[in-house]
């Protein structure tokens, strides 16, 4: 069905390479990728996953094949009714998905018919309705554009969600306005759907803005991105002379969440660049050479790569005890042991707690008997990584 012309056209938006949700702080991993390097005239069920093991697609839609040269061609002629096939990908429920649509580029100047053109997106299921089916989408089509007059149209990329094209939605959260793109498009774009399940929020993008997230839509409660779908519409009647419409590629990538740091790996990425215990920032390793391990300067809070004092001082309390005094950090991945000795070979052990059970501050252990108790005495502070308990 016909939808009107968004009141003024905003010029659609920008080229780059970054991954929505914040690349730098986390990794992607490509899921699905359909380069359409078949031969020219091979429907979708013949297109290739260059993914191993990824999706195929699952029917032909009449006058969408590949082009023989890396490009499906769209040229749908409303000879029937609309289609759309499907790529089963695995259940995702949770997480952050992101799906690039390379278009190539179109043209329209002999539209034969004006209206919805073609709808890429993620999909809940495969059968029914609008509002079954669909999850979040992108949608393209060529409409006249009351703002320029009737002889002139555009191309336009939105996104809904149960039903609708984002400006029409049955359920879904309307767009302010669309991606008015011109009639001719020559230079390549990538249109991306960035898809966060935990928020129920989706976005759509473009490269002509290095993918500034412009627009914003909520995701029905329930739904889920269970395939990959490609929808010719009814309304897509520009075959023979009418027009074109290439696309490069697809790719679905899912946005992995930054890697949960302990504060020992914060530590060592502080100090010494990396989160490994190799080479300098090793647990037992003492490049500052002050005679204490990198984990011993961790746990009492003494900079690695600086000489230190000793981190514990050895002192006698009233009663004639000897006293073993140091810092802690409060890291339940930590225990702090204060051993005693008469011979430095046999070590009886005092006190024994995790960095959580004694916090952040000074410690002092005091000996069990008095210094005078033996001709000599000795105390040591032993950290070590608390043994993990497996239920």
């Amino acid at each position: 069905m016909k939808t009107p012309s968004s009141p003024a056209p905003r010029a659609a938006l920008a080229l780059g390479l970054a991954l929505f949700f914040g690349a730098s702080v986390a990794s992607a991993q490509l899921l699905q990728s359909w380069q359409f390097n078949e031969a020219a005239g091979t429907t979708l069920p013949g297109v290739a996953n260059s993914v191993p093991g990824g999706a195929l697609f699952t029917s032909a839609i009449p006058n969408v094949a590949t082009d023989g040269s890396g490009g499906l061609l769209v040229a749908y002629t409303d000879t029937v009714a609309s289609s759309r096939s499907f790529a089963d990908i695995p259940d995702v429920t949770t997480g952050k998905l992101q799906l690039d649509v390379q278009v190539a580029g179109w043209n329209f100047t002999n539209l034969i018919g004006l209206g919805p053109l073609l709808e890429v997106g993620f999909s809940n299921s495969a059968t029914g309705g609008n509002a079954t089916i669909r999850t979040a989408h992108l949608f393209f089509e060529a409409e006249v554009d009351g703002t320029l007059g009737s002889s002139q149209s555009s191309l336009e990329g939105a996104a809904g969600n149960t039903g609708g094209d984002g400006v029409n939605p049955a359920v879904s959260t309307p767009f302010a306005s669309r991606f008015v793109l011109p009639l001719v498009q020559g230079t390549p774009i990538t249109f991306r759907l960035a898809l966060d399940l935990d928020t129920r929020v989706f976005t759509v993008s473009t490269s002509l803005d290095n993918f500034t997230a412009v627009e914003t839509g909520s995701i029905a409660s329930g739904k889920a991105a269970r395939f990959v779908s490609i929808r010719a519409l009814d309304d897509f009647t520009i075959g023979g002379t009418g027009g074109n419409f290439r696309i490069d590629g697809i790719t679905l990538t899912r946005i992995l969440p930054p890697p949960v740091l302990t504060p020992l790996e914060i530590w060592r990425n502080t100090h010494f660049s990396t989160t490994q215990p190799a080479g300098p920032a090793a647990n037992d390793a003492d490049p500052d050479a002050d005679g204490i391990a990198n984990l011993l300067e961790y746990a009492t809070g003494t900079l690695p790569t600086a000489a230190n004092p000793s981190p514990t001082t050895l002192g006698r309390d009233g009663a004639g005890h000897l006293t073993l005094a140091f810092s802690s950090i409060a890291d339940a991945s930590l225990t702090y042991e204060v051993f005693a000795s008469n011979d430095l070979v046999v070590w009886a052990r005092l006190s024994t707690a995790t960095g959580a059970a004694l916090g952040t501050g000074p410690q002092l252990i005091t000996d069990t008997q008095p210094a005078t108790a033996t001709p000599r005495r000795f105390l040591r502070l032993v950290v070590s990584p608390t043994p993990v308990v497996i239920p």
